[in-house]
């Protein structure tokens, strides 16, 4: 049998994302970099009898920058702002086969969108972000996912909460992208539009005033969300989205 992954602290960025990107056997977990963090954090998963007791594993990032900061430096690098986005084709994660908790989506009386899939350091790094219980999963191609967590007061609860507070701004304006609500601001910035123009022509100055007003709060709110949530607006201009540049500039005034 291959022998383990071997967690060193002289593994670079490029070594890791190539690490986190070979193919993941569940049999096996081991043998992958994400295996191997998981048998680092969480007591008894290094085997096989004693692994499948462990219900909710974690990712302590406390524990990675005492032991591997190499690696705790890599996942800071892996989920900051820019440098991660929405996957383009399923930036909701229907959580069908139930790894999370809360349930699908599909199962919801709303179908509200709870759980939302962001992609890093290539394919290889799954990351799945649960807006309700504000929790952040890593796993490799969906097996395993572990909860990223730190000890209290340290510099890495810091950053965390930072992140999962970045990540649930992203997730609200991905929601209502996906539920429509961005689309009925834009229609009724331009109905306010139309009848501030309408008024005008009635002679109603203050009318038209007030509706012109509104119409570009609406549009400005729009538009700062777009441009402020860094991974939403880069989900916007890729061409799996399906946004086209006129869609694009309709509802939230963004250029091609």
């Amino acid at each position: 049998m291959p022998h383990p992954f071997a967690l060193k602290n002289t593994h670079s960025a490029p070594e890791l994302a190539i690490a986190f990107d070979q193919g993941f056997d569940p049999g096996n977990p081991l043998l992958h970099i994400h295996g191997a963090l998981l048998a680092l954090c969480n007591p008894g998963f290094d085997k096989p009898r004693t692994r499948a007791a462990i219900q909710k594993p974690v990712l302590d990032l406390s524990l990675l920058q005492a032991r591997f900061s190499n690696i705790e430096l890599f996942f800071r690098n892996a989920l900051a702002e820019g440098a991660i986005s929405f996957r383009p084709d399923t930036p909701i994660h229907g959580n069908d086969e139930g790894r999370y908790e809360g349930g699908s989506q599909r199962d919801r009386i709303d179908q509200r969108a709870r759980h939302f899939e962001f992609g890093a350091v290539g394919g290889g790094m799954r990351v799945v972000f649960d807006a309700d219980l504000e929790e952040i999963y890593i796993s490799a191609h969906y097996s395993y996912p572990a909860r990223l967590t730190a000890a209290p007061g340290s510099a890495q609860e810091d950053w965390l909460l930072t992140t999962k507070a970045r990540f649930c701004r992203e997730c609200w304006v991905m929601a209502d992208h996906s539920a429509g609500v961005t689309r009925q601001q834009s229609d009724e910035a331009g109905r306010l539009r139309e009848l501030s123009s309408e008024a005008k022509q009635k002679g109603l100055g203050q009318t038209a005033v007030d509706g012109e007003r509104r119409a570009n709060q609406l549009a400005d709110s729009l538009h700062l969300r777009a441009v402020r949530n860094r991974a939403f607006n880069a989900w916007l201009y890729d061409p799996k989205s399906n946004m086209t540049p006129e869609l694009r500039k309709q509802i939230y005034g963004l250029g091609s």
